[in-house]
């Protein structure tokens, strides 16, 4: 389905550019006046002969912004959580408004977040989709700085997708987290988490093999035959 929002001033014989042309089953549309009448086409992604459509339609008004829309207000993640995220946060970057900071935030909607780590340790960042209105990627992307003017994106110019990343951090640093969608126009709705990486196994390097017993090997390797 596509849909599309004119102006029905010059009338339905000379309808200018459409204020917004979406294929996506949620848009917003900006800068309607009060008072003036727009007309609203819906209508089929292909030209295919009886291809037709049954569908509802409503129309409302824009939620507020969410209140840390800003890097200035960002919300504090004040609990770790287990690697089952049982301190999760919820949010939604529905009517935010695009961040400029940081190579990954071009027209995109995005809100922020804070977290000061309490140790030196690797820990991550999960972030999980609830609802989407368009199917776009969420993405998710690490910054540290003393103040939101002067931000250095974490690990490079990395831009990670949504799920768990995995971040040394330094104790006592507080590090600033966006969240957003890779659209301008759609929105998500997302859980997130951050909860310290699992320790390395001891085996993790080749340096580190663990031997194994030879009679126990072939017990192993006996017990397979017979299955």
């Amino acid at each position: 389905m596509y849909h599309a929002v004119y102006d029905a001033t010059p009338g339905c014989g000379a309808l200018t550019t459409a204020l917004t042309c979406s294929d996506l089953e949620l848009c917003a549309t900006g800068g309607l006046i009060i008072g003036n009448t727009y007309i609203v086409q819906v209508y089929s992604w292909t030209a295919t002969p009886n291809q037709t459509s049954v569908f509802d339609i409503c129309i409302g008004t824009s939620p507020e912004a969410p209140e840390n829309d800003l890097c200035d207000e960002p919300q504090i993640l004040l609990l770790l959580s287990n690697d089952r995220c049982n301190n999760l946060v919820s949010g939604t970057n529905s009517s935010a408004i695009a961040s400029t900071s940081g190579t990954c935030l071009t027209a995109h909607k995005d809100v922020w977040y804070s977290f000061t780590a309490a140790e030196y340790a690797v820990h991550v960042f999960n972030v999980t989709e609830t609802f989407d209105s368009g199917f776009f990627t969420t993405f998710l992307t690490l910054f540290t700085g003393e103040n939101c003017g002067a931000l250095t994106q974490f690990a490079g110019t990395y831009c990670f997708t949504g799920g768990p990343q995995n971040f040394a951090l330094v104790n006592g640093t507080t590090y600033f987290v966006n969240v957003r969608s890779t659209s301008a126009s759609a929105f998500v709705n997302f859980d997130l988490c951050v909860f310290l990486a699992p320790p390395l196994l001891v085996n993790d390097a080749c340096v580190g093999a663990i031997a194994i017993r030879e009679d126990i090997l072939y017990q192993k390797i006996v017990h397979l035959q017979q299955m």
